[in-house]
Parts: C-alpha cells; sequence; structure tokens
C-alpha cells in the first residue's frame, strides 16, 4: 500500500507527466533548460527559438528571430538572462531571454556552428564550435 501511495507523488509542477510543446514550423533541433530549471529554450530548423515556462501548462512566453537557417544548438547564459544560438548560417546570436531582442550577431565561424556553450560562472562568456 506504501508503494502504492508513493507512486501517485508527483515530484514536478507540470499539469501533466508528459508534455506536447508546440509552435515550431521545422524539427526542432536542440533544447536546454535555464538554470533555474524554470524555463526551456527549443531550436529550431525554421530559423527561431522558443522560450517556455518549464511548469504548469508549459507556455510560450517569447520567441528568438534573426538567423537565415536552422538553429543547431542553444544554451542559457548562467544568470538565466540571455540565450546563445548556433545557427547554420553560420553565426552566434546572443538574446535577451526576457524582451526576446537580439543583443548581437557573432559572426567569425567558415563553417556551420555547430555546437555553443557558455560559462557557469560568468554571464558573458560564450564558446562555439563549426
Amino acid at each position: 500500500a506504501a508503494a502504492a501511495a508513493a507512486a501517485d507523488i508527483r515530484t514536478s509542477s507540470l499539469t501533466d507527466p508528459t508534455m506536447k510543446l508546440t509552435g515550431h514550423k521545422g524539427s526542432v533541433y536542440a533544447l536546454a533548460y535555464d538554470p533555474t530549471g524554470e524555463n526551456l529554450v527549443s531550436g529550431s530548423f525554421d530559423m527561431t527559438c522558443l522560450l517556455w515556462h518549464a511548469g504548469g501548462d508549459c507556455t510560450n512566453y517569447n520567441v528568438l528571430k534573426g538567423h537565415k537557417n536552422a538553429i543547431l544548438d542553444v544554451q542559457w547564459s548562467c544568470n538565466s538572462e540571455r540565450v546563445v544560438t548556433a545557427s547554420a548560417d553560420k553565426t552566434l546570436g546572443w538574446y535577451d531571454a526576457p524582451t526576446g531582442n537580439r543583443l548581437k550577431r557573432y559572426r567569425g565561424h567558415e563553417g556551420i556552428v555547430n555546437a555553443v556553450d557558455t560559462s557557469s560562472v560568468n554571464p558573458e562568456i560564450v564558446v562555439s564550435a563549426s
């Protein structure tokens, strides 16, 4: 009886055990939680990122635009205020998560940017690989 009661305990703030996030018009290539665990960012072939609340109904609260090709990787800054994106358009995007504004476009890669990461201690440090 105790095992059955333990199975009924919810350990998440989601309204259902499995949530389907809809909104992209293409395949999703990347997904990342912010450091607080309260937000998600998804990056897609449709050249956008969608920002989501990671609890309750997982509502979409912002769209990040500006790339000219698929978004292949995404990461949050350590303070959860910025999102960095890696794209097949050979650039990185640096976005303000609350407003959705692109703050900077990083150029310099000669090929598709496949991966991006951020520092766990400095919200302004970004590394990327192509």
